[in-house]
């Protein structure tokens, strides 16, 4: 699992600190700060998702000599919905605007701020993210089974 989620969640991290920092030098505003960490923490961590994502499913069809199309894509992007859909509203609606504005009061350093906040959402994240997972799996494998296969 951890080679699954690492380095989104790291690129994630490195993302939402230097948004958050980039804020903080333009606004100083709590709220704002927020927003621009989450906003650049999901759109990284998601943005390596999809492309892996996709670039791992297109070499499967690919070793089996069967063209990636468009709709095989739209299914690789379907599934990465089901397995993260519950899991990311809830971190970036709630817990992460959420612990991130208690941080950043709590904590003097802004970039160490973001970084706890960042972990401790994980945790909710991933058990939402891991159980979805785990149910998707076989339907995602079934979907993906090159035809004539």
């Amino acid at each position: 699992m951890l080679r699954r989620y690492l380095p989104a969640e790291l690129l994630a991290i490195v993302v939402a600190t230097v948004c958050a920092t980039l804020t903080d030098a333009l606004s100083n505003d709590a709220l704002l700060i927020v927003v621009a960490s989450v906003v650049g923490s999901t759109a990284s961590y998601y943005g390596f998702i999809v492309i892996r994502e996709i670039f791992q499913a297109r070499c499967a069809y690919h070793a089996v000599h069967v063209r990636f199309t468009p709709r095989a894509a739209f299914t690789t992007v379907r599934h990465l919905a089901l397995e993260f859909g519950s899991a990311e509203l809830l971190d970036s609606l709630l817990f992460s605007p959420m612990l991130l504005y208690v941080f950043i009061q709590a904590v003097p350093n802004l970039p160490i701020a973001v970084v706890l906040s960042e972990v401790t959402s994980s945790a909710a994240f991933y058990t939402t993210v891991i159980i979805a997972r785990k149910v998707s799996y076989k339907k995602f494998h079934e979907d993906h089974r090159p035809v004539g296969q």
